[in-house]
């Protein structure tokens, strides 16, 4: 049995010079099921739902807090999330600045929500409708099922994207193991491809810094400090996915520290890791050389 969840490239889905089988291509490649992702992250959504101009300061696709932004930040604001359709808002939670929630307009991103700075959710709506059905970055994404295309309203395509990959194959996983069924995964994670954006705070070790207020630029050469934190946090993210799929599947267990105690010469499971993209100059560190980079045209 064949399971795949990421497949994405320089070629158009459905288009007959390129793919003619489109959604199709897992299966035509011999996979039984595939759940993940057909291309990379979209771009970070800077309107925050339609309530800024795309050349806003939010690069990130949230609203900092005010230490961040001064008086563009927020400290408190209403979350709404959607109601199943493009401009429908359904729940809505308030959210303020505390110790364990620094900054609000992140937190509501990550539970999948739009953040309304400086609203109550009693108050009347002030701002344009607010648009579900864009993408954001790693927190909203394309998310094909066995060749359906899940609405970008739906909650499991409003979460970081890593952790639907993971629980997505750790499930299809675990059913092969209870049907003694013999099964191979490809398990992709997009981390850490452009662009560059915060990770899910659950998944950062203890004491990592708060990304908040870095900018997530893109490849500016202005914003290589910002992008070498970042894809620093982005692969400290996907490392701390991997170890939850091992355990999760019963390769590895976590020891009392929160380090990974895993001995492969006593599973019967073979685990191959490897990365098929390079990195854009702004993410390359030391002793890598910079001139060498994804991207970067030969003089």
């Amino acid at each position: 049995m064949g399971y795949q969840s990421g497949l994405f490239g320089k070629f158009h889905l459905g288009g007959p010079d390129n793919n003619p089988f489109g959604y199709g291509s897992p299966q035509a490649l011999g996979f039984d099921y595939f759940d993940g992702f057909m291309y990379g992250p979209p771009s970070i959504d800077r309107t925050i739902g339609g309530q800024f101009p795309s050349t806003s300061p939010y690069t990130c696709g949230f609203v900092p807090n005010s230490d961040f932004q001064g008086s563009g930040g927020a400290d408190f604001g209403a979350c709404y999330f959607s109601d199943g359709t493009c401009n429908g808002k359904g729940s809505c939670s308030d959210m303020a600045r505390n110790p364990q929630q620094s900054t609000p307009g992140r937190t509501c991103l990550e539970k999948g929500g739009f953040f309304v700075p400086n609203q109550t959710c009693s108050q009347p709506s002030t701002q344009p409708p607010l648009n579900f059905c864009v993408g954001n970055g790693y927190y909203v994404w394309q998310r094909v099922v066995d060749q359906k295309v899940v609405p970008l309203t739906d909650p499991s395509v409003r979460t970081y994207i890593s952790e639907i990959t993971n629980s997505s194959a750790i499930g299809w996983i675990n059913l092969q193991n209870a049907a003694h069924q013999p099964w191979m995964a490809t398990v992709a994670y997009s981390n850490i491809h452009t662009p560059y954006q915060q990770p899910l705070t659950s998944l950062l070790p203890a004491g990592e810094p708060d990304t908040s207020g870095l900018s997530c630029a893109g490849n500016d050469p202005k914003n290589v400090a910002a992008d070498r934190i970042l894809s620093n946090q982005m692969a400290e993210a996907m490392d701390t996915e991997i170890g939850n799929l091992f355990v999760a599947i019963g390769l590895a267990t976590y020891n009392t520290d929160g380090n990974l105690n895993y001995h492969p010469e006593t599973t019967n499971t073979t685990v191959i890791i490897i990365g098929d993209n390079g990195t854009f100059a702004p993410g390359v560190k030391l002793p890598f050389d910079l001139s060498r980079a994804k991207g970067v045209q030969p003089e």
